[in-house]
């Protein structure tokens, strides 16, 4: 299932938005963090989940047994989990019930990372609800402001980094609920950094210019669309004037001819010759007009776009 995440990903970013953020209840803000066996949700499982909220109230905290996997040295050597730790725990889906509670009562999920989390949490079985994410490592990258030349954006960095910026005291990384009350720290500290604002009055701006550039480009390809239309109408308009011509001037030879190729009397010749004028005079005209209807019609059409 598709995740919405405020920021970097998914919903854009925006004072408004920060400005909302900020009036959620701050009970109702969720901090989520996992330890795993590994980085891969296809093959790897929870080891433990801890929820707390904005203020870091521990809302929900447990070690969680995997049910296929039972050593992962690679990761036990960051955070300390190991089976024995955890044989005698619940699975994740023993808990889901639990973790789903907490997840319905969330207006904003955050986390440090927290695309990963999910993830972990969904390919263990669990159905969350589909509340908007705040990623703080990804939106703390431009704060700290080191470029990823690699990757043409900013670094991303660990929480430990993140949390000495603002000075978060006592924390010690890789437990996950001492990484949660951390990335609620963080994220408190964040949402009301001015440096972040500043940031996102940038991209305020930004994306204003951006519009108003995609207008004027509209406004410009609508107005050569236009011009084309109307060069289309009037070369139509002027081969036809000339088609009309050609036909009443050989109508008019003809009318001439065939009286005086039977020896007809040469004011009939003159006669139909005249006839054939007035008849060639009101095609003009009646072309003519057509042709300024057309064309004022197009004039109109270019003037309300």
């Amino acid at each position: 299932m598709p995740t919405k995440t405020v920021g970097a990903l998914g919903i854009p970013k925006s004072m408004q938005q920060l400005e909302a953020i900020r009036e959620f209840d701050p009970s109702r803000i969720i901090v989520v963090d996992t330890e795993t066996t590994g980085l891969d949700p296809e093959k790897d499982e929870v080891l433990s989940v801890s929820i707390v909220d904005a203020t870091g109230t521990v809302l929900f905290d447990s070690l969680v047994r995997p049910s296929r996997r039972r050593r992962w040295p690679d990761a036990q050597r960051i955070h300390g989990i190991s089976w024995r730790d955890v044989s005698g725990c619940n699975e994740l889906l023993d808990l889901g019930d639990d973790i789903d509670a907490v997840f319905r009562s969330a207006l904003l999920v955050v986390g440090y990372n927290v695309e990963f989390d999910i993830e972990m949490l969904r390919a263990g079985g669990l159905r969350l609800s589909d509340a908007p994410l705040f990623d703080v490592m990804r939106e703390f990258a431009p704060v700290n402001g080191q470029w990823n030349s690699y990757r043409e954006d900013w670094r991303w960095s660990k929480l430990a980094a993140c949390a000495r910026h603002y000075g978060v005291p006592d924390f010690e990384a890789h437990g996950s609920l001492a990484d949660a009350k951390a990335t609620a720290a963080c994220f408190s500290a964040l949402i009301r950094d001015g440096e972040y604002e500043r940031i996102l009055l940038d991209m305020d701006i930004a994306s204003i210019e951006a519009s108003l550039e995609d207008a004027r480009g509209r406004k410009s390809a609508k107005e050569a669309e236009s011009r084309m239309e109307r060069e289309a109408v009037r070369s139509l308009v002027f081969w036809l004037k000339l088609v009309s011509c050609a036909t009443s001037a050989l109508i008019s030879l003809v009318v001439a001819v065939i009286p005086l190729s039977t020896c007809m009397a040469l004011p009939g010749a003159i006669l139909g010759v005249a006839f054939t004028v007035a008849i060639t005079i009101s095609v003009y005209m009646a072309v003519d007009a057509m042709s300024r209807h057309l064309v004022s019609r197009q004039d109109q059409r270019h003037i309300s776009t």
